[in-house]
């Protein structure tokens, strides 16, 4: 049985389990998120985290999420009667959501970063490290990513640099 099923059988009778439905949404990586960090100043934004990719989602794509649960374990009659549950997401149940504490990598004094596809580049005054993103500690943007392979960038950069140059005669 699958840590994600928010629904309980007794006979023919399906009930919903809201709290296991939240569970079920934070087991996918769904968070509260306060942006400027003040929990009682301002409503939350969603948000999902991919490994330490963060991207705010809205209750429709949190609906995407249940219907795929229920594709995978449920049936015709859970379909039916989560579809017809009212107020399934509200405000109110998701703030039962657990809150996105980790904190997110900003540049400093001594580095910058920079997110690609596959890794981040790492700057430094004297060198750059490339870094899988499972090795950072810290949180980011995924609209902060560049959708471009620095790796073979670097490859090609080393290739040219290592040539023998042309000159004329």
């Amino acid at each position: 049985m699958s840590d994600l099923i928010f629904w309980s059988r007794t006979g023919r009778r399906i009930e919903l389990d809201y709290h296991r439905m939240i569970q079920a949404l934070q087991g996918k990586g769904i968070y509260r998120y306060f942006l400027e960090g003040n929990e009682y100043a301002e409503k939350p934004i969603f948000v999902q985290v991919n490994e330490n990719k963060v991207k705010q989602v809205d209750d429709g794509y949190m609906l995407n999420l249940l219907n795929e649960v229920i594709d995978d374990h449920g049936d015709a009659t859970v379909r039916e009667l989560f579809m017809s549950a009212r107020n399934k997401l509200s405000f109110e149940r998701l703030s039962l959501l657990p809150s996105l504490k980790q904190e997110f990598l900003t540049d400093d004094r001594d580095r910058s970063y920079f997110f690609f596809r596959k890794s981040v580049g790492i700057v430094y005054d004297d060198k750059i490290e490339i870094v899988p993103y499972s090795k950072v500690d810290g949180l980011i943007w995924e609209s902060q990513i560049i959708n471009h392979d620095l790796e073979a960038s670097l490859q090609r950069y080393q290739n040219t640099q290592s040539a023998p140059k042309k000159t004329s005669v």
